[in-house]
């Protein structure tokens, strides 16, 4: 017979245990039997106060470290609602249950004052290690280091030398932090070794004239250009490309999969990312994903047009299935969605003279994409103009006239340019017929390697840039 849930009234008292509703296997029982932490308030009690209101007891904050780090917790926020929530953890906490479960801003304070000022870890750390040595788990005679190899995320082309340091503004605490701990001999100072280059990230506000600002530079050394602001930004942050839309600097932020608007703080303000990835919500922001970078900039976003290396939602996504080939798109700003796929490194996105221009970069080709303006995928294709003996990166229309920016393809990246033929790939900017394709001319750059973009300042002189 099929029994149903009473509702009865609420009892007045309730018989509640936490220590049987701990299972006996999990792993914190296992952990809390080897838990010593009889020496800690002793330890840290010459950075207390000997007056004033009691403190959180320092033995509940190292415990409630523990279960973050052995449950993967890394935000302070988030590991004083689990160990709330959570029996288990208030079982380790010994908190009961209707313990106060500390504020997150209480580990802050600690662990930048009293647990730094104390040395307070190492002294745990150390104790940990002693009591290994006791239990012949260990001899400390020698000791092992993780020697993986891991490929910097660093940019020489964004590098400033390393004597020189990082400027105070674009240090954080974090940082300041680890440099200085360097700078100690057990780390590594004993042996006198100056980097070679620090990357920063940063967007430098100018003012300057508008009229002939580069006229005579080179002569004059004086490109009438006065630096008003430089505003630092996470290194992760990766920024490809940046436009002014009316009053507001926009922005591809490539390393977080989002266009953004910058002030002149250095703060920057999502407002566009694929639709493909909404459902991630903030994780999209930890890591690259998809290599979001140009921009075609229209009146504004609804009306732009922005390229990806591919759709995927796993870092750096168009590495995986076989590379990049074929996983390119040019995305819609109105839609959010693919416009045109099927592309190899697409780059250089630009709208002029009615047409949206895109470079079909790993098959060493430019071209149009036709019937954009419906943003409907059905409808629009890429249509091939001409072709390039490099790696497109770079794209200026000017009347009849399209200026395409090349880099060698080099050894490392052969895999991104399956159209192109490395040993002959080349460096400069070449100029082709917007409707024939039909090379103009060129100029190369034999012992260069790479241009990041182009631009034309039109006018009564006309002057192209390469970067």
């Amino acid at each position: 017979m099929m029994g149903e849930r009473r509702i009865d009234q609420a009892a007045l008292f309730y018989e509640f245990s936490l220590e049987r509703h701990v299972p006996a296997d999990h792993m914190l029982r296992a952990i809390d039997r080897f838990v010593d932490l009889e020496g800690v308030r002793a330890y840290v009690a010459p950075f207390y106060s000997p007056i004033g209101r009691p403190s959180i007891d320092p033995e509940l904050l190292i415990r409630m470290l523990i279960v973050g780090y052995c449950f993967g917790i890394r935000s302070e926020r988030r590991l004083c609602e689990e160990v709330h929530l959570n029996l288990a953890y208030r079982w380790f906490c010994r908190l009961g249950l209707d313990g106060d479960v500390p504020d997150h801003s209480t580990f802050s304070k600690n662990r930048h004052g009293r647990f730094r000022d104390s040395d307070l870890l190492r002294h745990l750390f150390e104790t940990v290690v002693e009591r290994c040595m006791s239990e012949g788990l260990v001899g400390g005679e020698g000791f092992a280091a993780d020697a993986s190899l891991i490929k910097a995320d660093a940019n020489r082309q964004r590098g400033v030398p390393g004597a020189e340091g990082l400027p105070a503004e674009a240090t954080s605490r974090a940082i300041a932090e680890y440099l200085a701990v360097l700078d100690d001999a057990a780390f590594g100072a004993a042996t006198p070794v100056v980097p070679k280059f620090i990357s920063p990230n940063a967007l430098i506000w100018c003012d300057g004239e508008q009229r002939n600002a580069w006229a005579g530079a080179s002569a004059s050394g004086d490109a009438r250009f006065k630096m008003r602001r430089v505003t630092h930004l996470p290194r992760t942050a990766y920024i490809h490309d940046i436009v002014f839309m009316g009053q507001q600097l926009i922005g591809t932020v490539t390393g977080h999969n989002f266009v953004g608007v910058f002030d002149e703080t250095g703060e920057c303000r999502p407002v566009w990312r694929p639709a493909f990835l909404d459902d991630l919500g903030d994780a999209i922001f930890e890591r690259n994903l998809i290599q979001l970078n140009s921009m075609a900039a229209g009146a504004d976003i609804e009306h732009s047009y922005f390229t990806a290396f591919a759709t995927g939602r796993d870092h750096k996504s168009w590495k995986l299935n076989g590379g990049p080939v074929g996983q390119g798109v040019v995305l819609s700003g109105l839609t959010r969605e693919p416009l045109v796929s099927g592309l190899t490194c697409p780059h250089s996105a630009r709208l002029a003279g009615g047409r949206l221009w895109v470079c079909d970069s790993g098959r060493g080709t430019f071209g149009y994409v036709e019937d954009f303006v419906h943003h409907d995928h059905s409808r629009a294709r890429y249509i091939e103009v001409g072709r390039v003996p490099g790696f497109a990166r770079g794209l200026a229309v000017i009347d009849d006239v399209v200026l395409v920016g090349l880099s060698r393809v080099l050894s490392d990246y052969a895999d991104y340019a399956p159209g192109i033929d490395p040993p002959t790939s080349t460096c400069g900017v070449w100029m082709y017929c917007a409707h024939t394709g039909r090379n103009l001319g060129w100029i190369e750059w034999p012992g260069g390697d790479q241009v990041y973009d182009i631009q034309f300042w039109g006018g009564g002189e006309g002057y192209v840039s390469a970067l």
